[in-house]
């Protein structure tokens, strides 16, 4: 269990702290973990007057188009940048529900944290409350079927969430991935391979790891020695993705491709496990280095019962084939402590960035 709770201090005094909590780490012993809720006083103080003044001061203060939206939906700060993209200045839009002000559609649980506002994408990030939201709008007309021409992906560092130490980098592309097997599928795998050998090359990154969409497959292989060769970078510091249903997609050649991958150097992982097949074959098979647990489960813990169990799961299956285990999607300290507390220290997203 996680939330917000006010704890009573000697001399009258409270204070606002998170807390999460996890039952039976082993038999007899329990975790509480209690933090400062620094936004829900701030928050408390600002309020004390009647006026809000904390989120539209935060939203005015950031330069891409923001959205502020509380547990009930309804909107609590939007800036000038959100109001251009969204087509809505000079409309007094505070304190009204999003879904009645404009055509909303959220993502599913399975799908990338990515909304269509008005036509408009726009990223989908915890609020600093229970159960708000902030909506992150990307400028422009909506994006085609195929992936745009420019391409800019986010690093987020990988680390063991223990000592601190920095591990490697993850080449993350944001929006939604092509379906595996497509044109563009092949064309975003090209661009990323690219952009991994040129930061391998600069030697800024001592690892890069990367999430392809396509199969693996003869192909791929002469790709990736083709950008590795051309930007002088080491194979050996490239770590490559595959979900598993690309891994399906190659078959026979896929596993040949997988061994020839892994003897240039480049170390091999499971992607997105937990949300779809594991992938055992491949597993027991010794052509996995990496297992990546999905976000979506790291997001699931706070209101699903079984995202928990399933994390165990994939960790087992791990530890059983002698491969390393990487939990993906982290946001914030709590599911940082909580992950490392079950026994899943490398840890990934966008927390640590």
């Amino acid at each position: 269990m996680r939330g917000s709770i006010r704890i009573a201090l000697p001399g009258g005094r409270t204070r606002d702290m998170r807390f999460i909590t996890a039952a039976r780490l082993r038999p007899g012993m329990h975790a509480l973990i209690l933090s400062p809720d620094i936004v829900a006083e701030a928050y408390g103080r600002e309020h004390a007057g009647g006026e809000d003044r904390v989120w539209p001061r935060l939203a005015a203060a950031v330069s891409q188009p923001l959205v502020v939206v509380d547990e009930g939906d309804r909107i609590q700060a939007l800036n000038a940048g959100a109001r251009a993209a969204l087509g809505r200045e000079g409309v007094d839009l505070v304190g009204r529900r999003i879904d009645e002000v404009m055509d909303v559609r959220w993502p599913e649980s399975h799908e990338p944290p990515v909304a269509r506002l008005c036509d408009q994408r726009a990223r989908v990030l915890p609020g600093p409350r229970t159960g708000w939201r902030l909506l992150l709008v990307e400028a422009g007309e909506a994006p085609p079927a195929a992936p745009p021409p420019a391409f800019e992906p986010l690093l987020e560092p990988v680390v063991d969430a223990r000592s601190g130490t920095r591990l490697a980098s993850a080449l993350v592309v944001p929006g939604d991935a092509p379906r595996p097997g497509t044109d563009a599928a092949a064309a975003l795998d090209g661009r990323v391979l690219r952009h991994a050998a040129a930061l391998l090359a600069s030697g800024r990154e001592m690892r890069v790891c990367v999430t392809l969409q396509g199969p693996p497959d003869a192909a791929l292989v002469a790709r990736l020695r083709a950008e590795l060769m051309h930007a002088g970078a080491p194979a050996t510091g490239l770590e490559v993705g595959f979900g598993a249903v690309s891994l399906a997609l190659g078959g026979e050649e896929g596993d040949s491709a997988l061994d020839a991958l892994r003897a240039l150097g480049v170390r091999i992982a499971l992607d997105d496990a937990g949300a779809g097949p594991l992938a055992l074959v491949p597993l027991a098979a010794g052509r996995i280095d990496v297992v990546r647990v999905s976000p979506a489960l790291v997001r699931g813990l706070a209101h699903e019962e079984h995202a928990e169990t399933l994390i165990e799961m994939v960790a087992g299956a791990a530890g059983r084939f002698g491969t390393e285990l990487r939990v993906c999607g982290i946001r914030n300290a709590a599911e940082r402590d909580f992950l490392a507390a079950m026994g899943c220290p490398q840890q990934q997203g966008p927390f640590f960035a």
